[in-house]
C-alpha cells in the first residue's frame, strides 16, 4: 500500500458512521420467485431510506490501489477469456435514475473531490481522462481521473458494441488520450472531445501520466484513414467509424472519409448516418466515377433498411445502369421492388419464409392493414387498436420485424446475463437482460426512431404516453459522429419500456423440430421489441393472434371482426385462470376482466380451486403415464368443474379438451385388437375436444353433399381457437382413424379443416401445411392423400 493509499484509508476509519440501514439484502440468480419478491422489496425500502439520507462525501481510495486492481481485474478478465470460461453476470435495473437532456455548452465542469453520493450534480459535467485499461463486466468499469488527479472507479452501461466484446475491443475505445467518460447508464450522456476541442484548451493534467493507447495528436486525415480501415478490416466498425469521424474534422474536404464511414455505420446498423455520408459524397463535384458508384449502392442499402424501398429501388437503378449484367446491383434492386410489394398488398410468400425459419432476421417488409390507433374509453382513456373496416377470421392486419431483439442462438456464448427487474420483482433471463441494451444502441445510432420507441406504454407509475400513434414525423436527424448523439437517451424509461412491451418470440417451426432457442437453461426464451404490436390491448379468448416465423410477426384475425371494433392480441395463455393473472399481473394490477376471465370467476372459488388441481394433473408427463381408465375417470373429474348451463354452451372449457384429447390418443394407440370399436371411440373424443376448444362442427352431411362440394370442411370456420397447433393435430388424428377404418372420404374434409385452420393463422395454403405437418401426416399414413385432396 502506498503512503497515499495508506492515509486515504486512515481518514476514512476515523469518519463517523453514516445514518444507514444495515446493508442492502443480498440479491442471486438462484433465489425462488416469492424469496426474491420479499427481497426485492426490502432492497426497495433499503434505497427509499437512502435517499432520505443527506448528501456526502464517498469513500475514497487511493489512485495507486485503483489502478493496481484494475490491472488485476483486466489480466484476470482476458485470461478467462482465453479459457473460453462463461462469464457468469447479475445487474439490477428497474430503479428511478437520471439522464442529462442539456447541452454540454450550458453545464459547468465539477472536480471528483465535490462529487457527492446521493446527489443528483444537476447542471454540472465532470471531464476525466481513464488511467488504465478498461474491463469488461455488466457495463464497462473504468478508472479515471481528473485536472487534479483524483481517481475514481466509473462504469459506462449500455454502451453501444461492448456486447459480447473482448477485454482487447473493450479497452480500445476508453482510452483514446484525453476523452473524457462520465459514469452513466445512457451512452448520450458520454460526450467525447476531440484534442482540438475547445473544451481541452488550457487544460492540464496534474498527475502528468501519459495513458496507454493514447492516440498520436500529431495524426493526418490520412493516417486517420489508415486507422480506420485497420480497425474495419478487424470488424471494429465503431472504432473505425470514430477513426473516420477524427480525419475529418482535420479536413472535412476528404470525401474518402465520407464513404468508408458509410460503410461502418452499415455495418453497425446505422443506417441515417450512412444516408447523410453517401449523400454527401454524391454532392461533392469531381468525385471519380468509381466512387460515386460506390456511394450509389451504399444509400440504396442504407434505404432499404430504413425501409424506403422506393428510394432504395431508384438508387439500385441507377447503379445497374453502370454496373449492366452484375449480379449484386439486380438482386438489391429486385429485394427493393419485392419489399415495396409486401408492404404495399400485404402479400408475402410465407411457404419461402418458413423455410428460412431458423434465421433470426429474415428479410421481409413490414405491412399495416385495415387497422388505427386510437384512445379507448374502456382504457380509462388510454390507447387501442381497432378495425377500419369489417375483418374476415384469418384475414393479415399487420406484418411487424423487430426494433430489437435478443434470441438465444445470436448472443454472445461465453457470457450469461441476468437481471432484477425492480419494475416487477423479478429475475429476467440473458434475452431480457440484453434487449434494453439493443434497443439503446439501435436508438443511439438511429436518433430519429427515438419517438416511436419513447411514445410506447412505461408503466402505471409513468407519464401516459399520447393518445395516437405512430407520433408526427420529425425533421430527420442522423448520427453525424459516433461520439455525438443525436438524441438525449433516457436508459431508465426504455428498461420499463421493454418490460411492458417486450414480446418473446417463439419462432414457428415443422412439427417435432424444436426452433433452436433451447441453448441454456438460462437462454432458453428470446425477447424482443415490436413496435405497432405492442399497442394491441389484451384479451385472453381474443379475436386476434400473433405468430413468429423467424423474427417476422404476423397478426391476424382469429375471428371475424366488425368495422370501430378493438383487435385484441393474448398476452398469455394457460387453462389456470389464476396462472393467467399470476403472468399478467404487471399489465393488468387489478386482473384481467375480459370476457372469458369473467365468465371463469362466475364459476366460484371453489370450482376454480378444483381446476387448478386438476391442471396439474393434466400434465404431459402426467397424463403419458395414465393408463385408458384413468384418462376416462380424469374427464368425468374435469366435466364436474365446468357446470352445465345455457352460458355453457359453446364456452372454451381448455381442461376438458385437454381431458378429451388424452383418451383420444389412448384409443388410437390401442386400437388393434378391437380396431372399428377403439377408432370410432378415438374419433369421439377427438370431435369432444375440438368442440370443448371452441371449434363448431356442424352435423354429419352425407356422402352425396359432400362429393358435390370440393372444398367442404368438417368444422365451421367462424373462429381460430387459441390452441391451434393441437386441434390441427387432433384433426389429423381423426382422418388418420377414417383411413384406418377404410372410410378415406370421410377422412378428407379433417384434413381440409386442419389445412384451413393452418392457413388462417400462418397463411401459404396448402403447402405451408404440409411443410410445418409434414412428420405428423407422414407417422399417420396421410401424406399421399392430403398432397392430392386438398
Amino acid at each position: 500500500m502506498s503512503p497515499e493509499d495508506f492515509f486515504a484509508a486512515m481518514s476514512q476509519k476515523q469518519q463517523p458512521a453514516p445514518q444507514v440501514l444495515q446493508g442492502p439484502p443480498q440479491i442471486s440468480m438462484d433465489l425462488p420467485p416469492d424469496e426474491l419478491r420479499r427481497r426485492s422489496e426490502e432492497l426497495e425500502r433499503w434505497m427509499a431510506h437512502q435517499r432520505q439520507l443527506p448528501p456526502a462525501k464517498p469513500d475514497r481510495v487511493g489512485r495507486q490501489m485503483l489502478v493496481q486492481s484494475q490491472y488485476a481485474s483486466h489480466d484476470s478478465s482476458k485470461e478467462r477469456a482465453g479459457n473460453g470460461e462463461v462469464q457468469l453476470r447479475m445487474t439490477i435495473g428497474g430503479f428511478e435514475g437520471h439522464s442529462s437532456k442539456n447541452p454540454l455548452k450550458d453545464l459547468s465542469p465539477i472536480p471528483l473531490e465535490e462529487l457527492l453520493v446521493r446527489k443528483i450534480h444537476t447542471g454540472r459535467y465532470l471531464l476525466c481522462r481513464t488511467i488504465a485499461p478498461c474491463v469488461r463486466t455488466v457495463g464497462i468499469q473504468a478508472v479515471v481521473e481528473d485536472q487534479a488527479g483524483a481517481a475514481q472507479t466509473l462504469a459506462i452501461y449500455n454502451y453501444p458494441t461492448s456486447e459480447g466484446s473482448t477485454p482487447d475491443y473493450v479497452d480500445e475505445p476508453a482510452t483514446q488520450g484525453p476523452h473524457p467518460i462520465i459514469r452513466v447508464d445512457s451512452p448520450s450522456d458520454i460526450v467525447f472531445l476531440d484534442p482540438s476541442s475547445p473544451y481541452l484548451q488550457g487544460v492540464e493534467w496534474r498527475s502528468g501520466f501519459s495513458p496507454p493507447s493514447s492516440p498520436l495528436i500529431s495524426r493526418t486525415p490520412e493516417g486517420w484513414k489508415s486507422l480506420g480501415n485497420t480497425y474495419f478490416q478487424s470488424g471494429k466498425w465503431l472504432l473505425a467509424a470514430r477513426a473516420y469521424s477524427r480525419g475529418l474534422i482535420m479536413d472535412p474536404t476528404v470525401f474518402l472519409l465520407h464513404l468508408n464511414r458509410a460503410e461502418a455505420y452499415l455495418r453497425l446498423g446505422y443506417y441515417s448516418a450512412a444516408i447523410a455520408d453517401a449523400e454527401h459524397v454524391l454532392s461533392v463535384p469531381n468525385v471519380p466515377q468509381a466512387s460515386r458508384d460506390k456511394a450509389t449502392f451504399r444509400l440504396g442499402k442504407a434505404l432499404y433498411f430504413m425501409r424506403d424501398y422506393l428510394g432504395a429501388e431508384e438508387r439500385f437503378k441507377v447503379w445497374v445502369s453502370t454496373h449492366p449484367g452484375e449480379a449484386d446491383g439486380s438482386g438489391w434492386l429486385a429485394r427493393s421492388q419485392s419489399r415495396y410489394r409486401e408492404s404495399q398488398t400485404g402479400e408475402y410468400d410465407w411457404v419461402e419464409l418458413f423455410r428460412q425459419h431458423k434465421k433470426t432476421d429474415l428479410d421481409a417488409a413490414e405491412y399495416t392493414g385495415p387497422v388505427e390507433v386510437k384512445a379507448l374509453s374502456s382504457y380509462g382513456g388510454g390507447r387501442g387498436v381497432v378495425a377500419t373496416r369489417e375483418v374476415k377470421v384469418g384475414e393479415l392486419l399487420v406484418v411487424a420485424k423487430p426494433f430489437a431483439a435478443a434470441f438465444p442462438d445470436c448472443t454472445n456464448q461465453k457470457e450469461l446475463f441476468m437481471s432484477l427487474n425492480m419494475h416487477t420483482k423479478a429475475m429476467e433471463t440473458h434475452s431480457q437482460t440484453v434487449l434494453v441494451s439493443r434497443v439503446i444502441e439501435t436508438i443511439y445510432g438511429n436518433p430519429q426512431l427515438y419517438p416511436q420507441v419513447r411514445d410506447l406504454y412505461a408503466g402505471p407509475n409513468a407519464e401516459s404516453p399520447p393518445s395516437s400513434y405512430p407520433p408526427k414525423k420529425a425533421p430527420v436527424f442522423g448520427l453525424m459522429s459516433p461520439d455525438s448523439v443525436g438524441v438525449d437517451i433516457d436508459a431508465d424509461l426504455m428498461q420499463a419500456i421493454c418490460t411492458y412491451n417486450s414480446f418473446t418470440p417463439s419462432r414457428e417451426s415443422p412439427i417435432g423440430e424444436s426452433d433452436g432457442t433451447a441453448k441454456r437453461k438460462d437462454m432458453e426464451t428470446p425477447s424482443a421489441l415490436y413496435l405497432l404490436p405492442s399497442l394491441f390491448n389484451h384479451a385472453c379468448l381474443s379475436n386476434a393472434g400473433w405468430h413468429c416465423i423467424g423474427d417476422v410477426m404476423a397478426i391476424r384475425a382469429m375471428a371475424n371482426i366488425g368495422a370501430g371494433e378493438e383487435i385484441t392480441l393474448p398476452y398469455c395463455w394457460n387453462p389456470s385462470l389464476s396462472k393467467r393473472q399470476e403472468h399478467l399481473k404487471k399489465h393488468l394490477p387489478q386482473g384481467c376482466s375480459c370476457s372469458f376471465c369473467q365468465q371463469e370467476r362466475s364459476d366460484g372459488d371453489a370450482i376454480l380451486a378444483q381446476r387448478d388441481t386438476l391442471a396439474e394433473t393434466l400434465g404431459d408427463e402426467a397424463v403419458a403415464r395414465m393408463s385408458l381408465a384413468q384418462r376416462r375417470s380424469l374427464v368425468e373429474e374435469v366435466t364436474v368443474v365446468y357446470p352445465a348451463s345455457q352460458e355453457s354452451q359453446g364456452r372454451v372449457k381448455p381442461l376438458l379438451a385437454k381431458a378429451h384429447s388424452a383418451v383420444g390418443r389412448k384409443l388410437f394407440l390401442a386400437a388393434v385388437q378391437h380396431l372399428e370399436r377403439d377408432l370410432k371411440a378415438s374419433i369421439d373424443e377427438f370431435i369432444k375436444a375440438l368442440e370443448a376448444s371452441g371449434i363448431n362442427i356442424p352435423k354429419k352431411q352425407t356422402k352425396k353433399n359432400r362429393k358435390q362440394t370440393k372444398s367442404h370442411l368438417a368444422i365451421s370456420t367462424d373462429r381460430v381457437p387459441v390452441d391451434y397447433d393441437r386441434c390441427i393435430m387432433e384433426m389429423s388424428m381423426i382422418a388418420a382413424c377414417f383411413v384406418r377404418l377404410g372410410e378415406e372420404d370421410d377422412a378428407i374434409p379433417w384434413l381440409r379443416a386442419g389445412s384451413w385452420l393452418c392457413d388462417a393463422v400462418l397463411g401459404g395454403g396448402k403447402e405451408l401445411f404440409l411443410l410445418k405437418y409434414s412428420s405428423l401426416l407422414e407417422r399417420q399414413g396421410l401424406r399421399e392423400i392430403a398432397t392430392k385432396s386438398l
